[in-house]
């Protein structure tokens, strides 16, 4: 079979491809889990009540908690949209990749299907040769057993058919050789 002329540029694109699925893993993976600790939180500020009846220094430590709990939440959203947005440049430079690799994996396919067609083409080519032969063959043994063939399988031209002598050829009277 003849080889796929871009094979190497193939495997490098592969590979790009592999790098850029393992980043789009990673970037995922954090865009998850920022996205659960935003949720956490959230949740956290949510469920913090103020004191109803407490002293003033009270009051004030919850009011603190409440604002650090919201500068937090503020500071996992942000960390959670980072992370969301680097997640989706992962994406699109693995889509790039997985573009460039199929591009390079159909031509793969098509040359990989032009070689087995010219293979059968050539295979067939050789059948019908061999038909072709043992047809003609077949033919003059039949013509032989008839006695209506003027050279039988095996006869050379200086043979005559059915009779079994062996005329003079040119190089046997001295002619042309």
């Amino acid at each position: 079979m003849a080889e796929f002329r871009l094979a190497s540029l193939l495997r490098v694109r592969r590979l790009e491809e592999d790098r850029a699925a393992s980043v789009l893993g990673a970037a995922n993976a954090r865009r998850t889990e920022s996205a659960e600790r935003r949720r956490q939180d959230a949740e956290q500020l949510a469920t913090s009540e103020l004191p109803r009846r407490t002293d003033e220094l009270h009051w004030h430590a919850a009011i603190a908690s409440r604002a650090a709990l919201g500068g937090i939440l503020a500071e996992s959203t942000a960390v959670a949209q980072l992370t969301a947005r680097q997640a989706a440049t992962a994406e699109q430079a693995w889509s790039v990749a997985r573009t460039r690799a199929v591009v390079l994996e159909k031509l793969e396919e098509r040359h990989r299907e032009a070689v087995e067609a010219e293979d059968l083409r050539l295979d067939q080519l050789l059948l019908d040769e061999v038909a072709t032969r043992s047809a003609g063959i077949r033919a003059r043994a039949g013509a032989d057993r008839d006695g209506s063939g003027s050279s039988g399988p095996g006869l050379s031209g200086s043979q005559t058919a059915g009779t079994g002598r062996i005329a003079a050829g040119p190089t046997e009277r001295g002619g042309l050789s």
